[in-house]
Formats: C-alpha cells, sequence, structure tokens
C-alpha cells in the first residue's frame, strides 16, 4: 500500500518537474529572437522604440518586446516600360516635359539601404515596413525629382550627351533626399528617355544633319591645315635654296679671293726675283716633249742649215 503511495507521489513530482522544464523552455524560447544577415531590426517595448537588434541573436522577451525589420543589404526599386522584372519594387515609367516642350518617358534603375544607425529614425519617421520607405521615400521622391529637373534640358540635349549630365544631377539630388529621410542610395542608373516616335525621327535628323556639319567643319579644317601646312614646307624648302645658293655665292667669293691672293703673291715674288721664272722654265724643258720657240733672237745649238734642211 505504501509502495503504491510512493508511486504515486514520485509520479506527481516528475510531472511537476516536467512541467517546470516546459514552462523555462517556453520562456527561453519566448526571449530568443534571431535578426537574419542583411537585416537591422528596431525593438519596440510597450510600444516605444527602445533600441535596435543587429544581425545575431537577440535576446528580448516576446510578450512584452516587438521587431520590425529592415534590410540593411541593398535593395532595388525600377522604373520600367514594363513594370516588370527581378527587383523587389517595380514601377511604371516617369513622364516629364523638356525645356522645349517635348513629352518623355523615364526609366530608371534606384537601389538603396538603411544604415543599422539609421533604423530607429526610419521607423518612427517614415514608416514600420520596407513597403513604406519604397513609397515615401524611394518612388516618391525619385518620380518628383526626374519631373522637376528633366525640364532643365532641351530634348536634343538628351537625345545626346545631355543624358550623362541629367544622371548625375539626378544622382545627387536623391542622394541629399534619401539621407534627410535616414535612407542611403547605394545607385542610380538611367535605363532609357524615349520620346514620341515622330519627334524622335525628328531628332535623329537633327542629329544626322549636326554631324554632318561636324564633318564639315572638321573637313574644312583639315583643308586648312594642309594648306597652311603645304604654305610652311614651300616656305622652308625656298629659304633653304636661299640657303644654299648663299653658301655658294660665298664659297665662290672665298675661293676667288684665295686665287687673286695667291695670283698677287705670286706676282710680288716674280718681280723680286726674276729668276725663279727662268728657274721653273728650266724645269719645265726637262720634260717638254715639243716646244714653239721664236724664229728670231733664238741662237740654237746645233746649226739647221748644216744637215741641209732647207728652210
Amino acid at each position: 500500500m505504501k509502495s503504491q503511495k510512493g508511486q504515486a507521489s514520485l509520479a506527481v513530482v516528475g510531472g511537476i518537474i516536467i512541467t517546470l522544464i516546459a514552462i523555462a523552455l517556453i520562456a527561453w524560447l519566448g526571449w530568443f529572437r534571431t535578426v537574419d544577415q542583411g537585416e537591422t531590426c528596431v525593438v519596440v517595448t510597450l510600444g516605444k522604440v527602445t533600441g535596435y537588434a543587429p544581425t545575431g541573436v537577440s535576446w528580448k522577451f516576446r510578450g512584452t518586446n516587438r521587431y520590425f525589420c529592415f534590410p540593411s543589404r541593398n535593395v532595388m526599386y525600377q522604373a520600367s516600360q514594363d513594370a516588370v522584372g527581378t527587383a523587389d519594387y517595380m514601377d511604371w515609367p516617369i513622364g516629364a516635359n523638356t525645356s522645349d516642350g517635348q513629352k518623355v518617358e523615364v526609366t530608371a534603375n534606384v537601389t538603396f539601404h538603411i544604415e543599422p544607425k539609421d533604423v530607429e529614425f526610419v521607423y518612427s519617421e517614415v514608416g514600420r515596413e520596407m513597403v513604406d520607405v519604397k513609397e515615401r521615400v524611394v518612388a516618391n521622391f525619385t518620380r518628383s525629382m526626374i519631373r522637376n529637373i528633366v525640364p532643365n534640358y532641351e530634348a536634343l540635349n538628351l537625345y545626346t550627351s545631355g543624358r550623362v549630365l541629367l544622371e548625375a544631377e539626378l544622382r545627387d539630388a536623391l542622394t541629399l533626399k534619401f539621407a534627410e529621410r535616414g535612407v542611403t542610395l547605394d545607385g542610380f542608373q538611367l535605363r532609357s528617355i524615349t520620346f514620341d516616335a515622330d519627334y524622335a525621327q525628328v531628332l535623329e535628323s537633327k542629329q544626322v544633319a549636326l554631324e554632318n556639319v561636324h564633318v564639315k567643319e572638321y573637313e574644312a579644317q583639315q583643308a586648312v591645315y594642309e594648306a597652311q601646312r603645304t604654305a610652311e614646307l614651300a616656305k622652308g624648302e625656298a629659304n633653304a635654296v636661299i640657303e644654299r645658293a648663299r653658301g655658294e655665292a660665298e664659297a665662290n667669293i672665298l675661293t676667288a679671293q684665295a686665287e687673286a691672293t695667291a695670283i698677287s703673291l705670286k706676282g710680288a715674288a716674280l718681280r723680286d726675283n726674276p729668276e725663279i721664272l727662268q728657274f721653273e722654265f728650266i724645269q719645265n724643258l726637262a720634260t717638254a716633249q715639243w716646244l714653239m720657240l721664236p724664229s728670231e733672237g733664238i741662237t740654237p745649238f746645233l746649226p739647221l742649215d748644216i744637215l741641209n734642211l732647207g728652210e
């Protein structure tokens, strides 16, 4: 009998222990919360923001604490022609008017995220979910800035090089506007600027005509350059001829002066020493093959009449 009572007591105690363990486990699970990689969560205790929970394990009692999480990884908002794609949020193209009154449709990609340090501000001032951030900040300012800034550009400018300037100006403006709301802009890219089909044809014709003008201007500049180059080459050649002639003339003058000086010196030497002329004559006789001498005033070594040669 006592044994049965003892067993019953042990069973009661065991049930109580199991119950306590279950309660402890439930309580432990109620305090346990994990924050996914790439997320930051705002912790709200009894309706009041009491901090944020970074990535990893967080221990807050779920009975009194709620978590509102925002991605800290890049999120993409896309305004597209067909409003379908792989972006996190899709939207329709954005209509605007250029400075010369032409209607355009703009499509773009906007990537953004929320820094952990900003989640409390975003939750308190913008919205409790990321879709609120998308609507009230990203879509709102992207569409309004495009409508406000596009009118600063002419249609032809947007059709050509102005697109790059427009993209940079929109990126700078959105960076400031997003930051005021606790949102970090990661990137802004214009996808397309679409004109009315008829006007697009006009723009293309204007662009072709403008390019032709540039080609003609370039060809004219090349012609001027070639003419200047030819003139410079001719001028250089003429200068070279003049310099060569001047050099040859100076060389001739120097040669003549040298010859005249030599003749003058030789004449002076002969005047002062006439025997030099006789000496040179005798020297030349040694190699002479024949001579022409005057018939009078010359006494030959061998009289010619004794040879009976006649005259």
